[in-house]
């Protein structure tokens, strides 16, 4: 699972905590052993084949029924591994609480938090790369969803912004259009309502003056509060820092943000049964 996971020997043996050598030589041993090539070389990269796909399949089947018939013998003493996928910012935010929750009911489990794009969740999960997955997209009918937060976006400012004299108040949006923004120069934020911004801002009703692009959170957040920028950002990031909600008037819309947890069929994992999400 690991080296089709990471389509890599080196990063695959990082995982696992073995040597490369020895990770080479059991698949080579597996091959030899079927009399077949699972594995097809790409540069300097290793991806399964039809016929590994196919073993993949029946190897992750053989596993989920070895965890389901180890936990209702042994219980919550059982030892598992748990992969979570998620973008970082829902990794930090959520997938946490998570691996606590997991931890909490299976002392002796390990939990794996794995940076994800949302457009890999569904893909990963299907293939049993992870079991969970955090996303802010809609969810395929192919998988259970339990949705984790509703939150709305709100412009926000920090105690060295020039605005921040009149935050006690409400302030027309055409006087905050006069300064300077940063926005995200990517989905890092996750998915909104709307799709023709990365942090679901209308510019086509209300453009604003874009000061700062950036890829990174840390970023953004340190332009708004060195008082550089306003920023556009969910309630559960804003709840956790030192920013000031902006009150506005004039504005009409809203942006909203639906964060959900994902999984296969909670029956193919047995662990997952006993948790209550």
């Amino acid at each position: 699972m690991s080296v089709s996971r990471s389509e890599n020997i080196h990063r695959a043996s990082k995982e696992l905590a073995i040597s490369p050598g020895s990770l080479s030589k059991a698949i080579a041993r597996l091959e030899d052993e079927l009399s077949l090539k699972l594995f097809d070389r790409v540069g300097r990269n290793i991806k399964l084949n039809s016929y590994g796909k196919y073993l993949q399949v029946q190897a992750k089947q053989i596993l989920q029924l070895e965890e389901k018939a180890r936990i209702e013998i042994i219980g919550e003493d059982i030892s598992f591994r748990a992969l979570i996928g998620a973008p970082e910012i829902l990794l930090s935010e959520f997938g946490v609480s998570i691996a606590h929750m997991i931890k909490t009911h299976f002392p002796f489990s390990q939990v794996q938090l794995l940076k994800i794009d949302e457009s890999e969740l569904e893909k990963k999960i299907e293939s049993g790369e992870i079991h969970l997955g955090i996303s802010s997209k809609n969810v395929s009918q192919d998988f259970e969803s339990k949705k984790l937060v509703d939150t709305n976006f709100k412009l926000v400012i920090s105690s060295e912004h020039p605005l921040f004299s009149r935050s006690k108040k409400t302030i027309n949006i055409s006087e905050i259009l006069k300064y300077e923004f940063v926005l995200p120069n990517s989905h890092f934020l996750g998915r909104t309502n709307n799709a023709d911004s990365f942090d679901g801002w209308r510019d086509d009703k209300f453009p604003r003056k874009i000061g700062y692009k950036t890829d990174s959170l840390y970023t953004l957040e340190s332009l708004v509060l060195k008082g550089k920028a306003i920023a556009y950002l969910p309630e559960f990031l804003i709840n956790k820092s030192d920013f000031k909600i902006l009150k506005i008037i004039g504005c009409s819309f809203k942006c909203n943000q639906k964060i959900r947890l994902i999984t296969k069929k909670k029956k193919d994992f047995g662990w997952l049964n006993n948790i209550a999400f």
